[in-house]
């Protein structure tokens, strides 16, 4: 999603096209809630089975799952912030500017260190997890703040009405997988493998059946395949294609009045 965006960005910037460079800037925005909001959801409700399936073996026992698992589900409360932040800072690298990722990201650890210190004793593991999570929602204010106030405005009434429907449309996808956990954990009182691998597969398949289905009903967003085909990367391709193929009828025409 920010890989993509990077290459689209740095040509509205060159072209000194604000307009379109904070157009591309709110479709970001829109995929990433889109994508990453829900991500973030599954990985803090099935952070137990998602560990159990792929360690909970061996000598790594129920205990050591538990623990891992909750660590996980403090990591996923900064997916969002992190990937707002990555957003903002391939925008600076777009503009030609590294001086200001580099302050943001000082910013960051100046807040993040002193996290983990504090959090860590009340809360061991976790607020390790839970600090670095917290010094990038400082981070990412900051560095969309800064942004803001290079370009100006960048989040359209349009694209806040749709993140805003789309965080409505998480509400039924959360309450899904927390049944299907529920259901999972009256079921499983041990820990077969094959409970676990079936809580994910059932939570994250019918969570996303019902995610997109409610997203369409509030009007979020059409379909998945709206984002799909308006994705930057299959934007610009389809640009490069466009441009092989004039390039191609001109080389034909250059053929046919030299011959």
């Amino acid at each position: 999603v920010v890989t993509a965006l990077l290459p689209s960005l740095a040509e509205r910037w060159a072209l000194r096209d604000l307009d379109g460079m904070k157009q591309r800037l709110g479709e970001g925005l829109r995929l990433v809630a889109f994508l990453v909001i829900p991500a973030a959801i599954a990985l803090g409700i099935l952070s137990y089975p998602i560990i159990a399936v792929f360690f909970g073996y061996g000598n790594f026992d129920t205990s050591d799952t538990a623990l891992v698992a909750k660590v996980l589900a403090f990591f996923a409360v900064g997916l969002v912030p992190f990937t707002l932040f990555m957003l903002a800072l391939r925008t600076f690298y777009a503009m030609k500017d590294t001086r200001t990722p580099f302050l943001v990201n000082v910013v960051a650890t100046a807040v993040g260190i002193p996290l983990y210190v504090v959090l860590s004793g009340p809360m061991g593991i976790y607020g390790v997890a839970l600090g670095y999570a917290l010094s990038y929602v400082v981070a990412a204010v900051l560095a969309w703040l800064l942004l803001n106030r290079r370009l100006g405005k960048i989040v359209s009434r349009s694209d806040a009405t749709a993140i805003g429907r789309i965080l409505v449309a998480c509400i039924p996808f959360t309450a899904v997988m927390a049944v299907v956990v529920l259901v999972n954990r009256i079921f499983n009182s041990g820990s077969s493998l094959v409970w676990f691998v079936a809580e994910v597969l059932i939570g994250t398949l019918v969570g996303l059946v019902v995610y997109v289905g409610f997203a369409r009903v509030v009007g979020g967003v059409v379909a998945f395949g709206v984002f799909v085909v308006r994705h930057p990367l299959v934007v610009m391709t389809g640009e490069r294609r466009a441009r092989r193929q004039r390039l191609g009828r001109q080389v034909s025409v250059l053929v046919v009045h030299a011959v």
